[in-house]
């Protein structure tokens, strides 16, 4: 019954990825929650947690009952429960990481989340096709690491290492979903020789023809346009980007392509979604 009420609550989160959430709060607050800020009680007095830049420390200031209310029903909406932590010892992590064995991936776990977190997770990479995990370059994953890698704020990847911070896990399940295939996607560019690949980047942010605006970006993270900017400047994480749009709005990507206008721009973000297609998802499209 878990299982089932973690699957149905992964597809909701996936057909509304990029919709702006509705919870009643101001947007800054908003977007503090959903990066993993938090607010806790502790005995009479409750304080505001704010993450530091490129870290998983928290600096703390002073809140209300009515701010610790609000994040409790935030949380309930939009984030995991703490409720039943589960170490690497547990047998819902167990589970996971024999998942991922399947696929020739290790898994850690290196500080303890609730088993809905794990269950969620299990769920996420059941969606994925076994052409994408068996990948050769996928070798492991990181989960509610501590570790920060080249001053990256939510995960990273390395040496064939996928690591999703502890900081991404603790905000919203859709940032959770980003950041985790998001890092995922780099086990491609990982010694990947495209040329045709790196090409098509460069005709749609940086060529004669480069126009913002046909490039294509969700809103989640730090929202649309600093996404839109962070995969313009750097084509591996263009590419990587480009894995979280497929698996997540792969009708509304196709469709962005279909209705670009014949010419170079539209021949190059066929040529990504083609490769994505093929070389990575198996065939198989969302």
């Amino acid at each position: 019954m878990q299982s089932a009420f973690i699957s149905l609550t992964l597809a909701r989160d996936i057909a509304s990825f990029g919709m702006p959430a509705v919870s009643g709060l101001s947007p800054e607050l908003e977007l503090s929650y959903s990066l993993g800020d938090c607010v806790i009680g502790i005995g009479d007095s409750f304080g505001f947690m704010r993450h530091l830049p490129c870290s998983e420390s928290m600096r703390m200031f002073p809140a209300t009952s009515t701010d610790f209310k609000g994040y409790q029903r935030w949380r309930r909406q939009n984030g995991f429960s703490k409720k039943d932590p589960c170490d690497k010892t547990s047998e819902t992590f167990l589970g996971l990481q024999k998942y991922a064995a399947d696929f020739g991936i290790k898994m850690f776990l290196e500080r303890a989340v609730s088993k809905n977190t794990l269950l969620y997770i299990l769920a996420l990479l059941q969606k994925l096709p076994a052409p994408f995990l068996g990948n050769q370059n996928l070798r492991e994953i990181h989960l509610a690491t501590e570790r920060v890698i080249f001053d990256t704020d939510f995960g990273a990847f390395e040496n064939g290492a996928a690591y999703l911070y502890n900081k991404g896990i603790s905000g919203s399940r859709k940032n959770m979903i980003g950041w985790l295939l998001h890092e995922l996607g780099h086990s491609t560019d990982e010694g990947l020789a495209n040329g045709e690949l790196q090409q098509a980047h460069r005709v749609l942010a940086e060529g004669d023809h480069a126009d913002p605006s046909v490039i294509y970006a969700l809103d989640w993270g730090y929202g649309r346009e600093d996404r839109k900017r962070y995969i313009k400047e750097r084509w591996k994480e263009f590419v990587a980007e480009n894995h979280l749009i497929y698996i997540v709005a792969g009708k509304n990507f196709r469709e962005h392509i279909r209705t670009l206008p014949p010419g170079p721009i539209q021949q190059a973000y066929q040529y990504v979604y083609d490769f994505l297609k093929n070389s990575v998802f198996g065939g198989y499209e969302y």
